[in-house]
C-alpha cells in the first residue's frame, strides 16, 4: 500500500527537507494524528483483545505529535509512515476481517 500522496512522489528528500517539506509532513503528521485519536477512543477490552498492536506507542505518538510537536523528529515520522503505519495497517485489515467473520458466524 502507498500512503504518500502522488504529488510527493515518497521523496523523503523532500520530507525532511525543513523549508519546503512542511506540507507533506503536516499531511503525514495528521494521518498520524487521527490513527492516533482512533487508537485513543477504543474500549479497554478492544485493546486487551488485540494486545499485538501496539495501542500505547500509538497513541503516545499522537500525544507528542499535539502537544510536544517540537520534539518530533522527522526520520522517525517518515520511518513510521513508511514502515509501521503500513505494517498497522495489515493487523487492522486482519481484525476487522476476524470481526467479519465473528459476526458472520453469530448470524447462523
Amino acid at each position: 500500500m502507498k500512503l504518500a500522496h502522488k504529488s510527493f512522489r515518497d521523496d523523503k528528500e523532500l520530507f525532511l527537507d525543513e523549508e519546503n517539506g512542511i506540507v507533506y509532513r503536516n499531511a503525514v503528521i495528521m494521518s498520524i494524528l487521527q490513527i492516533g485519536e482512533i487508537a485513543n477512543s477504543l474500549s479497554d477490552e478492544f485493546i486487551k483483545s488485540h494486545s499485538d498492536v501496539p495501542w500505547r506507542d500509538i497513541i503516545r505518538m499522537r500525544h507528542i505529535a499535539v502537544h510536544h510537536y517540537y520534539k518530533l523528529e522527522y526520520e522517525t515520522v517518515w520511518n513510521t509512515s513508511k514502515q509501521r503505519v503500513p505494517e498497522l495497517a495489515d493487523k487492522i485489515r486482519a481484525i476487522l476481517d476476524e470481526l467479519e467473520r465473528e459476526e458472520q458466524e453469530d448470524k447462523l
